[in-house]
């Protein structure tokens, strides 16, 4: 996973957390962690993990509100994670 980008390994681990500990009913990942935590466990500093998931809201792949983390297009991130960069759009 380390020479992965950071996009890749971060859409990589909201998915396990999904996978792994599923959803709030209403639709938040089953598990918090803070901002920190996720970037060390995917190996960045916190301030790159926070800007890469404000990324993912702008792109509408997921969305904060508060502590709470929702998935908003899977699918986009399971792209991500195989690599596909159409047109620049992960970049």
């Amino acid at each position: 996973m380390g020479q992965h980008q950071v996009g890749e390994r971060l859409a990589s681990l909201l998915l396990y957390i999904k996978d792994e500990f599923g959803t709030q009913p209403d639709g938040a990942l089953n598990i918090y962690m803070k901002r920190a935590e996720m970037a060390n466990f995917i190996g960045t500093a916190t301030e790159s993990m926070i800007r890469t998931l404000k990324r993912f809201e702008r792109n509408g792949w997921v969305r904060t509100h508060k502590k709470a983390i929702y998935l908003s297009n899977e699918q986009a991130l399971h792209l991500l994670v195989e690599g596909y960069r159409a047109n620049n759009a992960f970049v």
